[in-house]
């Protein structure tokens, strides 16, 4: 039986980015409410603001290196099936 696919939204996003982030050794904010929101908890809004301006912020610090955009991208690939939002 195959199990049904969650499905991918804005916050989920953003939570990913920062545990990307988290992963690549960048130490964000928020990363342990971003691994809340992934589980499906609740988070206060002003927080899910939050998370996207560190998101933001992270994003700044690996852009402009094609090698590590890649290595992130691979990362976000893998924390997307982990969180079942992408098949295996």
């Amino acid at each position: 039986m195959e199990s049904k696919l969650r499905t991918f939204q804005h916050g989920h996003g953003i939570a990913i980015m920062l545990l990307v982030a988290e992963i690549m050794g960048l130490d964000p904010l928020l990363a342990t409410d971003a691994k809340r929101l992934l589980d499906g908890e609740a988070i206060h809004p002003m927080t899910g603001a939050a998370m996207e301006k560190e998101a933001v912020r992270m994003n700044d610090v690996l852009r402009s290196d094609p090698e590590k955009i890649a290595q992130a991208n691979e990362h976000a690939k893998m924390l997307k099936v982990q969180y079942g939002f992408l098949a295996a």
